[in-house]
Protein backbone atom coordinates (compact mmCIF):
# COMPACT_ATOMS: atom_id res chain seq x y z
CA UNK A 1 0.00 0.00 0.00
CA UNK A 2 2.81 2.39 0.85
CA UNK A 3 4.57 1.54 -2.41
CA UNK A 4 1.42 2.60 -4.27
CA UNK A 5 1.42 5.97 -2.53
CA UNK A 6 5.06 6.41 -3.53
CA UNK A 7 4.44 5.18 -7.11
CA UNK A 8 1.62 7.68 -7.54
CA UNK A 9 3.76 10.53 -6.21
CA UNK A 10 1.89 11.17 -2.98
CA UNK A 11 4.05 13.77 -1.27
CA UNK A 12 3.11 14.16 2.43
CA UNK A 13 4.29 17.78 2.27
CA UNK A 14 1.65 18.54 -0.39
CA UNK A 15 -1.07 15.90 0.08
CA UNK A 16 -2.42 13.65 2.79
CA UNK A 17 -1.20 10.10 2.16
CA UNK A 18 -3.41 7.56 3.94
CA UNK A 19 -3.41 3.77 4.19
CA UNK A 20 -6.54 2.21 5.64
CA UNK A 21 -6.01 -1.39 6.69
CA UNK A 22 -9.07 -3.60 7.25
CA UNK A 23 -8.39 -7.06 8.66
CA UNK A 24 -9.80 -9.79 10.85
CA UNK A 25 -6.33 -10.47 12.24
CA UNK A 26 -6.36 -14.08 11.08
CA UNK A 27 -3.69 -14.31 8.40
CA UNK A 28 -4.07 -17.16 5.97
CA UNK A 29 -0.58 -17.22 4.50
CA UNK A 30 0.40 -20.84 5.06
CA UNK A 31 3.06 -21.96 7.53
CA UNK A 32 5.51 -19.17 6.72
CA UNK A 33 5.62 -16.59 8.14
CA UNK A 34 4.21 -17.50 11.53
CA UNK A 35 1.49 -15.31 13.07
CA UNK A 36 4.05 -13.77 15.43
CA UNK A 37 6.43 -13.04 12.55
CA UNK A 38 3.58 -11.56 10.53
CA UNK A 39 2.56 -9.35 13.43
CA UNK A 40 6.16 -8.10 13.77
CA UNK A 41 6.39 -7.46 10.02
CA UNK A 42 3.07 -5.61 10.06
CA UNK A 43 4.29 -3.28 12.80
CA UNK A 44 7.60 -2.74 10.97
CA UNK A 45 5.82 -1.87 7.71
CA UNK A 46 3.37 0.47 9.44
CA UNK A 47 6.22 2.17 11.33
CA UNK A 48 8.15 2.67 8.07
CA UNK A 49 5.10 4.19 6.36
CA UNK A 50 4.46 6.52 9.28
CA UNK A 51 8.14 7.59 9.17
CA UNK A 52 7.56 8.63 5.52
CA UNK A 53 4.72 10.87 6.68
CA UNK A 54 1.96 8.48 5.57
CA UNK A 55 -1.03 8.12 7.86
CA UNK A 56 -2.25 4.64 8.81
CA UNK A 57 -5.83 3.85 9.84
CA UNK A 58 -6.07 0.31 11.25
CA UNK A 59 -9.49 -1.30 11.42
CA UNK A 60 -9.91 -4.70 13.03
CA UNK A 61 -13.14 -6.63 12.53
CA UNK A 62 -14.23 -9.66 14.50
CA UNK A 63 -13.16 -11.35 17.69
CA UNK A 64 -9.85 -13.01 16.83
CA UNK A 65 -7.63 -13.40 19.90
CA UNK A 66 -4.70 -11.83 18.05
CA UNK A 67 -6.71 -8.81 16.98
CA UNK A 68 -6.31 -6.63 20.03
CA UNK A 69 -6.91 -2.92 20.22
CA UNK A 70 -3.30 -2.58 21.42
CA UNK A 71 -2.06 -4.19 18.19
CA UNK A 72 -4.30 -1.98 16.05
CA UNK A 73 -3.07 1.11 17.92
CA UNK A 74 0.54 0.01 17.36
CA UNK A 75 -0.14 0.03 13.61
CA UNK A 76 -2.11 3.29 13.62
CA UNK A 77 -0.99 6.86 13.29
CA UNK A 78 -1.43 9.28 16.16
CA UNK A 79 -3.74 10.19 17.66
CA UNK A 80 -4.51 6.47 17.77
CA UNK A 81 -8.12 7.07 18.88
CA UNK A 82 -8.73 8.74 15.51
CA UNK A 83 -6.79 6.22 13.44
CA UNK A 84 -7.72 2.83 14.89
CA UNK A 85 -10.92 0.93 15.53
CA UNK A 86 -11.94 -2.51 16.72
CA UNK A 87 -15.32 -3.50 15.33
CA UNK A 88 -17.17 -6.51 16.72
CA UNK A 89 -18.57 -7.78 13.44
CA UNK A 90 -18.83 -6.94 9.76
CA UNK A 91 -22.40 -5.68 10.15
CA UNK A 92 -21.00 -2.72 12.12
CA UNK A 93 -18.70 -1.57 9.31
CA UNK A 94 -21.56 0.66 8.15
CA UNK A 95 -21.41 2.67 11.39
CA UNK A 96 -17.65 2.99 11.05
CA UNK A 97 -18.05 4.26 7.46
CA UNK A 98 -20.33 7.01 8.74
CA UNK A 99 -17.83 8.00 11.43
CA UNK A 100 -14.63 8.04 9.38
CA UNK A 101 -16.14 9.52 6.20
CA UNK A 102 -17.14 12.63 8.08
CA UNK A 103 -13.53 13.70 7.77
CA UNK A 104 -12.37 12.10 4.48
CA UNK A 105 -10.67 9.41 6.56
CA UNK A 106 -8.70 11.86 8.63
CA UNK A 107 -8.97 12.86 12.29
CA UNK A 108 -12.52 12.49 13.52
CA UNK A 109 -14.79 15.34 14.37
CA UNK A 110 -18.26 16.65 13.69
CA UNK A 111 -19.03 17.16 10.05
CA UNK A 112 -21.89 16.66 7.59
CA UNK A 113 -22.95 13.17 6.51
CA UNK A 114 -21.45 13.70 3.05
CA UNK A 115 -18.20 15.60 3.08
CA UNK A 116 -16.95 17.31 -0.05
CA UNK A 117 -13.35 16.13 -0.18
CA UNK A 118 -12.80 17.57 -3.66
CA UNK A 119 -10.63 20.41 -2.35
CA UNK A 120 -8.62 18.20 -0.03
CA UNK A 121 -5.48 16.65 -1.48
CA UNK A 122 -5.80 13.18 0.00
CA UNK A 123 -4.74 9.82 -1.39
CA UNK A 124 -6.27 6.76 0.26
CA UNK A 125 -5.13 3.19 -0.27
CA UNK A 126 -7.60 0.73 1.19
CA UNK A 127 -5.66 -2.45 2.09
CA UNK A 128 -8.34 -5.10 2.48
CA UNK A 129 -7.79 -8.53 4.02
CA UNK A 130 -9.26 -11.05 1.59
CA UNK A 131 -7.96 -14.20 3.26
CA UNK A 132 -10.18 -17.25 3.59
CA UNK A 133 -10.93 -16.48 7.24
CA UNK A 134 -13.02 -13.47 6.14
CA UNK A 135 -15.51 -15.66 4.25
CA UNK A 136 -17.55 -14.67 1.21
CA UNK A 137 -20.52 -13.12 3.08
CA UNK A 138 -18.21 -10.88 5.15
CA UNK A 139 -16.14 -9.94 2.10
CA UNK A 140 -19.38 -8.71 0.50
CA UNK A 141 -19.89 -6.52 3.59
CA UNK A 142 -16.35 -5.15 3.21
CA UNK A 143 -17.13 -4.30 -0.43
CA UNK A 144 -20.34 -2.56 0.67
CA UNK A 145 -18.29 -0.59 3.22
CA UNK A 146 -15.83 0.50 0.53
CA UNK A 147 -18.69 1.52 -1.76
CA UNK A 148 -20.20 3.59 1.02
CA UNK A 149 -16.86 5.25 1.86
CA UNK A 150 -16.20 6.06 -1.78
CA UNK A 151 -19.74 7.37 -2.37
CA UNK A 152 -19.37 9.71 0.62
CA UNK A 153 -16.49 11.47 -1.12
CA UNK A 154 -16.55 13.76 -4.13
CA UNK A 155 -13.96 13.00 -6.80
CA UNK A 156 -14.07 15.90 -9.20
CA UNK A 157 -10.71 17.59 -9.53
CA UNK A 158 -7.05 16.81 -10.06
CA UNK A 159 -6.26 18.37 -6.68
CA UNK A 160 -8.92 16.41 -4.82
CA UNK A 161 -8.89 12.88 -3.45
CA UNK A 162 -7.61 9.75 -5.15
CA UNK A 163 -8.19 6.22 -3.93
CA UNK A 164 -6.88 2.73 -4.55
CA UNK A 165 -8.00 -0.69 -3.36
CA UNK A 166 -5.55 -3.51 -2.62
CA UNK A 167 -6.71 -6.95 -1.57
CA UNK A 168 -4.17 -9.04 0.31
CA UNK A 169 -3.84 -12.68 1.33
CA UNK A 170 -1.43 -15.30 -0.03
CA UNK A 171 -1.16 -12.94 -3.01
CA UNK A 172 -2.03 -9.30 -3.56
CA UNK A 173 -4.63 -8.03 -6.00
CA UNK A 174 -5.05 -4.43 -7.11
CA UNK A 175 -8.71 -3.67 -7.70
CA UNK A 176 -7.83 -0.11 -8.69
CA UNK A 177 -4.70 2.01 -8.46
CA UNK A 178 -4.30 5.65 -7.46
CA UNK A 179 -5.27 8.02 -10.23
CA UNK A 180 -7.34 11.17 -10.72
CA UNK A 181 -9.73 9.52 -13.17
CA UNK A 182 -13.02 9.42 -11.27
CA UNK A 183 -14.48 6.88 -13.72
CA UNK A 184 -12.23 4.17 -12.30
Amino acid sequence: AGAELTRAGCDPAARICLIELITDGEPDLGATPSKDQLRTLSVQYATAEKAKGHLVNSVGVGNSAGLTLAFLEELASTPVASHSARIDNYDNLDNYAQKVSRSCGLDGGPAPTTLDCSGIGVDIVFAIDQSGSIGAPNFEKVKAYLTKRINMMTFDSASGPRMAVLGFSTSNRWYCRLQFDSAS
